[in-house]
C-alpha cells in the first residue's frame, strides 16, 4: 500500500513537476546574463579552468536561484568559486581519497541510473550508514553530486534524490549541524540541481528533524519535495503509475519497483 503524505505530481508531456530543462532564457535574463558576465569578468580573475565551468548555463542557474537579482547571483557565484577551491572539488575528483571510497563502501549513497529525462538518480539509503560524522561524509556527497552532474547529457541539468528510509533510526540520524551543512552544500553550490526529492518512508523521528530544518530550505526546493509510504513487498498501483510517469523501468531498482538488478559494487564506482 502506498500513500502520498504530500502534494501530488502530475506529469505533462516532458516537463514533470521540478522540470527537466530550463526554460530559455527571454530578453530580461539574456540582459541580466550578460550584465552578470560582465561583474564576473571585471571583479574576478578566473583561472581558465574557472571560466570554462561558468558557461551561460550556470550563470543562469545562479539568476534563476536569486530571481534574476544580478547583485545576489554574483555575490551567490563568487562564494560557491571560493568554496570549489577551498574545498577541492576538483582535486577530490581526479584523486578519490581512501577515507571517501572507505564513506563509498557502503551503499548509503550514490549515483544509480537516470529517469526517462536522462536525469541522474542519486540514491540515499541511511540504513547503511557506516561511518562516523566528519569531512569525510561531505566530501562523498560532494564527490556524488559531482558524478551525477558530469553524467549529464543533452542540455540536462537537473537531478533527482531517491532516499528511502528503510530502517532509519537515531543510530544512523545526522546531526542537525550535519543536516544544516549539506543542505548549505545542495542549496547555495549546486542551486537550480534538483529536479525532484522523492522520500520513502520516512518515519516520525524524520519528521521531528525535518519541521527543525524546513525553515532553513528554499521556499521553491520544498515544493519539489514528496512523501511517500511504499511497502517493498507489495508495489500498488499509485505508486506503479508515478514510477512509471517518472521513471524508466530498465533503471529503476527491483526494489521499488523496476527492473535493474544490478549491485552496487564500489569498486566498479569508484573506478569510473
Amino acid at each position: 500500500m502506498i500513500t502520498m503524505e504530500k502534494n501530488s505530481l502530475l506529469v505533462k508531456d516532458k516537463n514533470p513537476k521540478g522540470q527537466v530543462w530550463a526554460e530559455p532564457p527571454d530578453e530580461e535574463t539574456k540582459q541580466c546574463l550578460q550584465s552578470l558576465r560582465s561583474k564576473l569578468q571585471s571583479s574576478l580573475a578566473l583561472s581558465p579552468k574557472e571560466s570554462e565551468w561558468c558557461d551561460d548555463a550556470c550563470l543562469l542557474r545562479y539568476l534563476r536561484a536569486r530571481n534574476n537579482q544580478v547583485d545576489k547571483a554574483q555575490e551567490l557565484l563568487k562564494k560557491t568559486l571560493e568554496w570549489r577551491k577551498n574545498f577541492g572539488v576538483d582535486e577530490l575528483m581526479n584523486n578519490v581519497p581512501p577515507q571517501v571510497k572507505e564513506e563509498g563502501s557502503s551503499q548509503k549513497l550514490y549515483v544509480g541510473g537516470k529517469d526517462k529525462y536522462g536525469r541522474p538518480i542519486i540514491y540515499m539509503k541511511p540504513k547503511y550508514q557506516n561511518t562516523k560524522e566528519s569531512i569525510h561524509q561531505l566530501q562523498h556527497l560532494v564527490y556524488t553530486l559531482e558524478k551525477a552532474i558530469r553524467s549529464m547529457q543533452n542540455g540536462v541539468e537537473k537531478l533527482i534524490l531517491f532516499i528511502d528510509f528503510e530502517g532509519y533510526s537515531m543510530r544512523n540520524t545526522p546531526s542537525i549541524k550535519m543536516m544544516r551543512e549539506t543542505l548549505t552544500v545542495l542549496q547555495d553550490y549546486y542551486p537550480e540541481r534538483l529536479g525532484l526529492a522523492i522520500c520513502l518512508n520516512a518515519p516520525t523521528l524524520f519528521y521531528t528533524f525535518y519541521k527543525i530544518i524546513k525553515p532553513f530550505i528554499d521556499k521553491n526546493t520544498v515544493q519539489k519535495i514528496y512523501f511517500f509510504k511504499v511497502s517493498n513487498t507489495h508495489k500498488s498501483k499509485e505508486w506503479m503509475d508515478f514510477a512509471q510517469q517518472v521513471f524508466d523501468l530498465d533503471e529503476l531498482e527491483v526494489d521499488y519497483g523496476g527492473r535493474n538488478d544490478k549491485e552496487y559494487n564500489p569498486e566498479e564506482y569508484f573506478g569510473n
